[in-house]
This record gives structure tokens, sequence and C-alpha cells, in this order.
């Protein structure tokens, strides 16, 4: 006699539940994958955007700043010659320089007046705040380190 198993019902159900959260995971799994990319190429279009519409602003602005230079160039050309164009500016950049040498020289000056001494120190005009107004640090000869700030008015003299 041969033995037959009769199958057991539950032993069927668990197979099928089995089936039924393996496609389940499965589907959850595409589903949360095609979410992610969506989402991550909803994020990385607006910076894309931004970047393509500031390079075509950039672009823009070179190309008027173009057109007014081709256009001052014509009428210079037109008005005076080519030589006496770039002497000019040549002029009023040493003359903003040496403005700006003497103000940063006359802050370094009263800075060191306030100050008292120059044994073992010096003195940097760090940063032009403007309006003439300078950030002037007295800075140790051996360690460079900084020992005293000033913020020096070259127009008031003042001191601070």
């Amino acid at each position: 006699m041969s033995r037959h198993r009769k199958k057991d019902d539950s032993t069927d159900v668990l197979k099928v539940l089995l089936i039924i959260a393996v496609l389940a995971i499965v589907c959850s799994l595409l589903f949360g994958g095609q979410h992610y990319i969506k989402n991550r190429q909803e994020v990385n279009s607006p910076e894309e955007n931004k970047q393509s519409k500031n390079m075509t602003k950039i672009e823009d602005e070179n190309e008027t700043q173009n057109v007014v230079e081709e256009q001052k160039t014509e009428e210079t050309k037109e008005e005076e010659p080519e030589i006496e164009e770039p002497k000019e500016e040549t002029k009023e950049e040493e003359e903003n320089e040496e403005v700006s040498i003497n103000d940063d020289e006359k802050a370094r000056e009263l800075a060191k007046k306030e100050y008292g001494t120059e044994d073992g120190v010096y003195f940097i005009v760090d940063q032009p705040l403007g309006n003439g107004v300078y950030a002037v640090s007295v800075r140790d000869k051996e360690t460079t380190s900084a020992i005293e700030w000033y913020t020096v008015n070259v127009r008031t003299g003042t001191v601070q």
C-alpha cells in the first residue's frame, strides 16, 4: 500500500500568503525607486534651470557690454585718436593708486602715533573700510601675531 498524503490546506494558504508578501515587497520597492528617482530629478531640475538662467543672463550681459564697448570705441575713434585714450586712463589709475597709497601711509602713521613705539612691531593696513577709514593692525615682528587693532579715519585723523 502506498501512502498518499493529503495536502494540508494550511500549507497551501501559507504558500499563497508567502507569494503575496514577496509580490508586495517587490511592488513597494519598484514604487519607492520610481518615487525616489522622480523627486531627485525634480530637485536637480530647478538648480539646473537656475544655472542655465544665470548663464543666459551672463551671456546677455556680456553681449550688451560688448555692444556698448564697440559703440564707445567707434565713437572715440571718430572723436579722438586711439593713443590719447589709454594715456588718460593710466593717469586716472595712477592718481587713484597714489591716493590709496597715501591714505594707507597716513593710516599707518596715525596708528604709530597712537601705539607710541615701533620697537619690535610693524603696522599693516589690513582692510580699507571705505570713506577714508582703514583697519590697521600692530603686529609683532618675530611672531607676526596681531597685538593691537585700530580703526583709523584718515579724513578726520581719528584713531579708535
